[in-house]
C-alpha cells in the first residue's frame, strides 16, 4: 500500500511536467483566444461565419447529440440492471453450461448471447444516431454499409471480449483474493496492444489512400499550414 501511495504521489507531482504547453501551442492558444475575444457573445467566430439558419441547425444538432450520448450511457446501465433483475443473464448462463462442458465454448457462447441481446436493446438508439448523421449531412454511408460495419464490430467485440473474459476467470481461479488488481494490471498491456494493432483493424471499416491521388492541391496547402 505504501508503494502504491508513493507511486500515486509521484505521478501527481510530475503531471505538470507532461502537461506543459509548447511554444507553438501557446502561440496557437493566444491567436484563438484573441479571435474569440473579438467576436460577440453567442455569435459566429469571424473566420468561420455561418448563416443564421445553419448556425441554429448546428446548435440544435449539438444539443440532440449531447442528450443522445448521455441517454445512451444511462440506458446501458438500466438495460444491464433489467437483464440481471429479470433473470435473463442467469438463463444465458444456465443454457451454455448445460449445453457445453468446455470452458471456452461456455465463455464464447455466453459472450455471444450477452452481446447480441445488449445490441438489440441498444439498436433503437444506434438507428436514430445513424439517421441523425445522414439527416444533417455528417455521413453519406448507406444503411447497408452501416449494417455491415456493425456486424464487423460485433464480431470483433465477441472475439476480443471472449478472450478477455477467459483471462478474467483464469486470474480469479489463480488469485481469488487479489484478482481485481492483477486483472487491472493485465489490462494495461492489453490496452497498449490494442493501440498498436488498431491500424491493422481500421481498414476493415475505412478505405485509406494517399491524399495526393485525389487532392494534390490540398496537400500543398496543408504542408504550408504545417510549416
Amino acid at each position: 500500500m505504501r508503494r502504491l501511495l508513493a507511486l500515486l504521489l509521484l505521478l501527481i507531482a510530475t503531471a505538470p511536467l507532461f502537461a506543459a504547453t509548447t511554444p507553438a501551442e501557446a502561440a496557437a492558444n493566444r491567436a484563438a483566444q484573441q479571435e474569440l475575444d473579438s467576436s460577440p457573445v453567442d455569435s459566429n467566430i469571424p473566420s468561420y461565419q455561418l448563416k443564421p439558419a445553419d448556425l441554429a441547425k448546428g446548435v440544435h444538432l449539438e444539443h440532440v447529440r449531447n442528450v443522445l450520448h448521455f441517454g445512451d450511457e444511462i440506458w446501458g446501465i438500466v438495460s444491464l440492471v433489467l437483464l440481471l433483475s429479470l433473470g435473463v443473464i442467469r438463463r444465458m448462463r444456465d443454457t451454455v453450461t448445460e449445453r457445453f462442458s468446455n470452458r471456452w465454448l461456455q465463455c464464447f457462447s455466453f459472450v455471444f448471447l450477452f452481446a447480441f441481446v445488449s445490441g438489440l436493446l441498444d439498436l433503437p438508439i444506434s438507428l436514430y444516431a445513424q439517421w441523425l448523421r445522414r439527416h444533417y449531412g455528417l455521413s453519406v454511408q448507406s444503411w447497408t454499409g452501416w449494417l455491415i460495419d456493425n456486424a464487423k464490430q460485433f464480431a470483433l467485440a465477441w472475439l476480443v471480449g471472449g478472450f478477455i473474459v477467459m483471462l478474467l476467470f483464469w486470474i480469479i481461479r489463480k488469485a481469488p483474493q487479489r484478482w481485481w488488481i492483477i486483472f487491472w494490471a493485465a489490462t494495461i498491456p492489453l490496452t497498449l496492444f490494442g493501440v498498436f494493432v488498431e491500424p491493422y483493424i481500421e481498414p476493415l471499416f475505412n478505405h485509406y489512400e494517399p491524399l495526393t491521388q485525389s487532392h494534390a492541391d490540398l496537400v500543398k496547402r496543408l504542408e504550408e499550414v504545417a510549416n
